[in-house]
């Protein structure tokens, strides 16, 4: 339009530029950062067949994008874009998908909204109201369509679920705690647009035993773990305290599960760089229930986790040929802000994971793995005596210092440090004017 050609171009001191617009909330950066991490979370928006929708305002733009893999969950998405200064209620005619006799579930992928649900009779005239230059994403659970990425963590199919992963560990070690009991087969980290997502495939027994899973995400954490003030139950926690990593590892976050009694139990430790641990118990949700949220504890960023403990793949007690055939475990979304962070770009993670015995025993499975050996790591171990590296890195850093790469960078065209992630350091570009910016969007919602 018009306005966007006219500030197609950036002076000092005017707000538009990039280097003015870095951490501006609603500003037209930050807002395209938004837009992208969209794109980059749902494959519809990225892969997905194109379809022109017709609208009843000639002030919104509608199209649809289904996505239709050979193998896999796939994904359908309604786009509507309002390009007119004022808010927009309207009819959309999507008549060419198949809608079930039941309907479809729509959902705001956004948000985690449901919509009206979409059924054969109001399919032709689909009512969507869209804010004044802004755009509405709704997953609609049509053929090949399913809710959205931002709304799966359920345990299963967690090697699609969590592709393409950041990070992705198979385990080196067969276990000593028994085959389809206690073993942890692959570790998985996946950068979404609302948190990190973790997935690792394996079982646990419902006897107390914990999986402990140690996260990174600043400066400031420990080196050697001190939950020397933790209180049974869960039990296990106290003697986790010694607890030594490999140099360069120093989390910052443990979340201690066990899933006693085919109930998921979920502490939140906060690992000051001095003093103890300050434990927080997150809440619960059944084992095999595929739901993510948990009840009964103080959980103020939405915390989820799902297990499903249904594995029988994966590595048995002598052989670990099997790791990548298991598909079904633990699934955690951790929000950014639960990581001290508004986003996951410029950050580096860390991760470890392991199997506690009720007396604070590290087994033999821990990601990334040991080596091979049979014997348990033991109480309060020093894993930088572990031939190896335990512990997997997500770099999620990248930096450009010149618009023309910054622009493509923003736009997907390259792919950043892990080459999974479009995340960018902006530091020190100018020139990129509001006007320029548009390209972004148009990368973002319709190419592939």
């Amino acid at each position: 339009n018009s306005q966007s050609y006219n500030a197609r171009y950036s002076r000092d001191n005017d707000g538009k530029s990039v280097e003015e617009q870095q951490g501006v909330s609603g500003s037209l950066l930050e807002t395209y950062r938004k837009l992208i991490a969209l794109r980059k979370a749902n494959a519809a928006l990225r892969r997905g067949d194109f379809t022109s929708a017709t609208v009843g305002d000639t002030h919104i733009w509608a199209f649809t994008r289904q996505y239709a893999p050979d193998a896999g969950t796939g994904q359908t998405l309604l786009v509507a874009i309002n390009v007119g200064g004022w808010d927009i209620t309207t009819n959309i005619n999507i008549s060419h998908l198949v809608v079930p006799s039941a309907g479809a579930e729509v959902r705001d992928v956004t948000n985690g909204v449901l919509q009206t649900t979409l059924t054969n009779a109001n399919k032709g005239g689909y009512s969507v109201t869209v804010p004044r230059y802004g755009y509405r994403v709704l997953s609609i659970g049509v053929s090949s369509g399913t809710p959205p990425e931002l709304n799966v963590v359920d345990g299963l199919d967690i090697i699609n679920s969590l592709s393409p992963a950041g990070v992705d560990v198979l385990q080196d070690t067969p276990t000593n705690q028994g085959d389809n009991s206690c073993e942890l087969n692959r570790l998985l980290l996946k950068p979404r647009a609302d948190g990190l997502l973790i997935g690792i495939t394996g079982n646990l027994a419902t006897d107390g035993r914990a999986l402990a899973l140690f996260v990174q995400s600043g400066s400031n954490g420990q080196s050697t773990i001190n939950t020397s003030t933790m209180v049974a139950p869960p039990s296990g926690l106290k003697e986790l305290t010694g607890l030594k990593f490999d140099a360069g590892f120093a989390p910052d976050h443990l979340f201690f599960l066990n899933t006693y009694g085919g109930t998921m139990y979920v502490d939140y430790l906060s690992l000051p760089s001095s003093g103890p641990g300050v434990k927080t118990y997150l809440g619960n949700n059944a084992v095999n229930s595929h739901s993510p949220t948990l009840t009964g504890g103080d959980n103020p960023y939405g915390i989820q986790a799902s297990f499903d403990n249904t594995n029988t793949a994966g590595i048995t007690g002598s052989s670990i040929s099997g790791a990548p055939t298991a598909t079904k475990g633990l699934e955690v979304l951790i929000p950014w802000p639960a990581l001290g962070l508004s986003n996951g770009c410029g950050a580096t993670f860390r991760v470890a994971a392991g199997i506690v015995l009720n007396d604070g025993t590290v087994t033999n499975q821990w990601l990334p793995g040991i080596g091979g050996s049979m014997n348990n790591i033991g109480i309060a171990p020093n894993l930088a005596s572990v031939p190896g590296t335990q512990h997997a890195t997500l770099n999620l850093a990248y930096t450009v210092t010149d618009a023309t790469s910054a622009l493509r960078m923003a736009a997907g065209l390259t792919q950043a440090g892990t080459d999974k992630y479009p995340c960018y350091n902006l530091d020190g570009v100018k020139g990129i004017g509001v006007g320029d910016a548009v390209l972004i969007l148009n990368r973002a919602l319709l190419n592939p």
